[in-house]
């Protein structure tokens, strides 16, 4: 069921750095088998999210041809994005940016996914008109999947996208760092088997404080 979140629909719990913005959301079958969930200091959560809308899609009934045409889409702009790369036609450029730094709690903000049952299912949300200040994370998480995406738009500033597999993340699997307001994209998938699953954590780094016009991500634990 395709639904469109804005902060004032999720209900806070806690203070300060522990608040909790939360809501049950439902599948394509109406069930209300997840819970969207958006966490970090409730200064930084409602400034950043003030004009943000969440757009989430869950699909238990999608089926494999659906999901391939989808993550080619992904996979073509990340295709150009390298090939644009390969060319070298400005070296310098490729050492402007440094690595960000480790991540603290007053600095980031996570939105998470729950899957309250088990099941195959894909997964597809927008997030879109948030602000992205200077030195900031931005963690979006799935429940484990086998396959995931993740499209990034800047519409100021310039906003880093990293994929991480793990916990804290010791180091992204994967990175796109365009500079400015160049799209980020990153996919990543494994054959796709029940014991194969990761759980992506998608990070967004504000290197320059900015609006971010949509960052779309997905993931599916399709398998069979």
């Amino acid at each position: 069921m395709n639904r469109t979140f804005r902060l004032a629909d999720l209900e806070q719990s806690g203070r300060g750095a522990k608040s909790r913005f939360a809501s049950r959301i439902a599948d394509e079958q109406g069930v209300e088998r997840y819970e969207l969930v958006v966490a970090g200091p409730a200064a930084l959560v409602k400034k950043s999210f003030a004009k943000a809308e969440i757009e989430v899609d869950i699909d238990p009934s999608a089926d494999k041809r659906a999901w391939s045409k989808e993550l080619g889409e992904a996979w073509k702009q990340e295709r150009e994005a390298q090939h644009a790369l390969s060319a070298l036609e400005d070296v310098p450029a490729l050492f402007e940016k440094s690595p960000p730094p480790a991540p603290t709690a007053a600095k980031s903000v996570f939105v998470s996914l729950r899957q309250l049952e088990t099941g195959g299912t894909r997964y597809r949300f927008t997030v879109g008109g948030f602000v992205l200040p200077t030195g900031v994370s931005f963690f979006f998480g799935l429940p484990p999947v086998c396959s995931t995406f993740g499209v990034l738009f800047p519409a100021s500033g310039d906003q880093d996208l990293f994929l991480h597999l793990a916990w804290p993340p010791i180091g992204p699997i994967r990175a796109s760092i365009n500079g400015g307001t160049t799209p980020d994209v990153i996919t990543f998938s494994t054959i796709c088997l029940p014991w194969t699953h990761f759980a992506p954590i998608w990070h967004l780094f504000g290197f320059r404080t900015g609006v971010c016009r949509t960052f779309t991500f997905g993931g599916t634990d399709i398998f069979g």
